[in-house]
């Protein structure tokens, strides 16, 4: 309830004048509300503004290079084995290859079982590494202290090597009266006969090779000659080209013997020479670091220079759990399960967290006492892809299936091998995408062209005059 005492000495109307006087001061307030409000439409409308602009430079500026404007497409013909895929940069091209062969990761296991991961299966620190790379495949530690252990291949081994003499033609026929090589390998004589038929240099360094049965390898230099060199390795190698009805058409001519490289390799900087590494696994060979430090090595395909850090791993109570669990605890590289196969058999599976030769482990021989021979279940391989052909061609490797360096800002994802399969990648400019750019241009320019018109007019019928009519930055961004 209002009480109201108007008039009660003066005789004013003393309620309707407090009132006035009220709504006078209330004036100043509702006018700073207003242009409060017309501040704030303003600044929204400059934000509309600017947002609109923004889009213009966005829009603009992917037309700033030609990769840009005329973005590159890459496409396989043959997407199940692999896809091509183009990044900013790419040019056009083409490029025509197979897949020789996949990356794939290397993974060992055990022969043997256990009856439980409680079972001792080590009695001493474990070593283990990815040395295969350096062409070691095994190791049996002697004195090696738990911790890291530097191996390093300062020189290859290498077999003993003949070249040929005479350039060979693009195309050899062998027949029965010119298909025979004489030749002395390791001290043994030997004749290796070809089969018949029509080959290219590189399809007679293969045809060699197999029919040497594995004592040699055969391959093609730049000049088109061929070259031999025996698969055992180092000075104990020798190989002598002694005759045969061959040599005029293979580009040789008997001579002298030769003999191999040895590898060098040291042990925590300790310097040993391997004089005799056998492509057949049998090679061992011990090895001495600093002090009392030794181990014995077993050889893969001869040494090859580079550098690979081993392991050794306190193997706690040296049970199969145990073991798993330094391996997977110690960062090699290496993931290590306890796998297993039946009721009460359990098998040790190493394998390699990397593709490619790079990532090949070296593994403790002492585990063979209580699990059996480890042995590979997927050999560490890089990718392969093939070239050409003839004495032109070439491979190109890489320890993944995803390749990029062949062309340029394209990536090429293997998924298949398949050498008889030949693939083709073309790079074209992706004129639709140029479009779409160029579309995405003009349509942010006439967006903020009508939000600049519907801002700035005047409204006839109304008589009413826009927001941001006569407005300078409007109508000059105009």
């Amino acid at each position: 309830m209002t009480t109201s005492i108007d008039g009660l000495i003066s005789g004013l109307d003393t309620t309707s004048i407090i009132r006035a006087l009220m709504a006078n001061e209330r004036a100043g307030q509702n006018s700073l509300k207003t242009r409060r409000a017309t501040v704030q439409n303003r600044l929204s409308g400059y934000q509309a503004l600017n947002t609109r602009i923004l889009a213009i430079k966005t829009a603009a500026t992917t037309l700033a290079s030609i990769s840009k404007i005329t973005p590159a497409s890459a496409l396989s013909s043959l997407a199940t084995n692999v896809i091509a895929t183009a990044s900013e940069g790419a040019l056009p091209g083409n490029l025509s290859f197979n897949v020789k062969q996949l990356a794939q990761a290397h993974s060992i296991a055990s022969f043997g079982t256990v009856a439980s991961t409680t079972t001792v299966v080590a009695s001493a620190p474990l070593v283990f590494g990815k040395a295969g790379n350096l062409g070691i495949y095994q190791v049996k530690p002697t004195n090696l202290a738990v911790g890291n252990h530097v191996l390093t291949v300062t020189q290859s081994s290498a077999g003993a090597l003949q070249n040929g003499t005479t350039p060979v033609a693009d195309s050899v026929v062998l027949d029965g009266t010119n298909n025979q090589l004489a030749v002395n390998i390791n001290g043994a004589p030997q004749t290796i006969t070809l089969n018949a038929g029509t080959y290219t240099q590189r399809q007679l360094a293969a045809e060699i090779s197999r029919a040497s049965g594995g004592a040699v390898s055969a391959d093609v230099n730049a000049d088109k000659t061929l070259k031999l060199a025996t698969t055992r390795e180092g000075s104990a190698a020798a190989l002598q080209i002694t005759g045969g009805s061959g040599l005029g058409a293979l580009g040789f001519v008997a001579g002298g013997a030769t003999s191999g490289t040895n590898g060098i390799i040291t042990l925590n900087g300790v310097t040993n020479t391997i004089t005799d590494i056998r492509p057949d696994k049998s090679t061992a060979a011990t090895i001495v670091g600093n002090g009392i430090e030794s181990a014995d090595l077993k050889f893969q395909g001869g040494l090859r220079v580079g550098t690979s850090t081993l392991k050794s791993i306190d193997q706690g109570d040296g049970s199969l759990g145990a073991v798993v669990n330094a391996i997977n605890s110690a960062s090699l590289g290496i993931a290590a399960s306890a796998v297993q196969v039946a009721p009460n058999q359990y098998k040790l599976s190493l394998a390699s967290t990397t593709t490619g030769k790079d990532g090949a482990i070296t593994y403790d021989a002492n585990l063979s006492a209580a699990l059996g021979a480890l042995s590979e279940t997927s050999n560490a391989q890089d990718a392969i892809l093939s070239l050409g052909s003839g004495a032109n061609g070439y491979e190109i490797t890489r320890s993944s299936n995803t390749i990029t360096g062949v062309l340029q800002n394209v990536t090429l994802s293997l998924l298949k091998a398949d050498p008889s399969q030949n693939i083709d990648i073309s790079v074209s400019r992706d004129s639709t995408a140029l479009a779409d750019k160029v579309e995405g241009v003009i349509n942010s320019v006439n967006d903020a062209i009508s939000y600049i018109r519907d801002q700035t007019k005047y409204n006839a019928a109304s008589k009413t005059s826009s927001l941001f009519q006569g407005d300078f930055t409007f109508t000059s961004l105009k």
